[in-house]
């Protein structure tokens, strides 16, 4: 019983201090994107331009692909997946 609480202790602690350090790190995101778990992603259009968002690009839209005059940027309905037709 005494293993099962301090494991529990232990990993409340390493959780809060792990939403501390990305709190502290400037994981905001401001515009869609603060929401996101390290194991999470979001794309969007913006310009006809594919943007995406995720803890690989420290939680900022990052320029993914330019779409041509002739092809329009497009997002799937889950927000995961885009490119430009």
């Amino acid at each position: 019983m005494k293993i099962k609480v301090l494991l529990l202790i232990s990993l409340l602690a390493i959780a809060s201090a792990c939403k501390k350090g990305n709190a502290a790190s400037g994981a905001t995101g401001g515009d869609g994107c603060s929401d996101l778990d390290a194991n999470s992603a979001r794309m969007r259009c913006t310009n006809n331009n594919v943007e995406f968002c995720s803890s690989y690009s420290k939680y900022k839209w990052m320029e993914t692909q330019k779409c041509p005059a002739d092809k329009k940027c497009f997002i799937s309905p889950d927000g995961k997946s885009g490119g430009c037709k």
